[in-house]
């Protein structure tokens, strides 16, 4: 028998709500280029799928305290404006469970085969094909070449 107790549904729809504003607010959509938001169904999955929940529920703690901070209420019970004040309140923040969240969305966006094909790029890895990286001046890197080491040497 396994001790492990697990459940489908790693959020509440509470959080999904939150998760679903934010990714719409950090990747908007922009009809002009054809560019979905963050918050397309299908991304919002990929979202849920590849964070872990305690990055999740790490996220929504820290938006539900930003909320009380602003609002002295759960962010579903503010208004668009508490709303647009909260959200300009995380773009300045460096809280790890931003952070990492941020970083989640971005991910999970541009990998949807939709982006990328909007973005004219193929959807597949750099390798084997590889990408076309420009030319630049390797002499840029002469300076860090001449640096002494400045870590430890680990005994073998």
């Amino acid at each position: 028998m396994n001790d492990i107790i697990a459940t489908d549904t790693r959020s509440n729809p509470a959080q999904e709500d939150l998760v679903a504003y934010f990714a719409g607010a950090i990747i908007p959509a922009c009809s002009e280029q054809r560019m979905l938001a963050a918050n397309d169904p299908s991304i919002l999955q990929d979202i849920f799928n590849t964070a872990d929940a305690a990055a999740v529920n790490g996220f929504c703690r820290h938006v539900e305290m930003v909320a009380d901070e602003i609002a002295g209420c759960p962010f579903a019970d503010l208004n668009e404006a508490q709303k647009e004040a909260l959200t300009r309140r995380l773009e300045n923040s460096n809280a790890a469970n931003v952070l990492v969240f941020v970083s989640i969305v971005v991910q999970c966006y541009y990998r949807d085969p939709r982006v990328l094909a909007a973005l004219e790029l193929e959807a597949r890895p750099a390798y084997p094909k590889g990408y076309e990286v420009e030319k630049s001046d390797w002499a840029l890197l002469e300076p860090v070449k001449q640096r002494p080491p400045f870590y430890k040497a680990v005994d073998e």
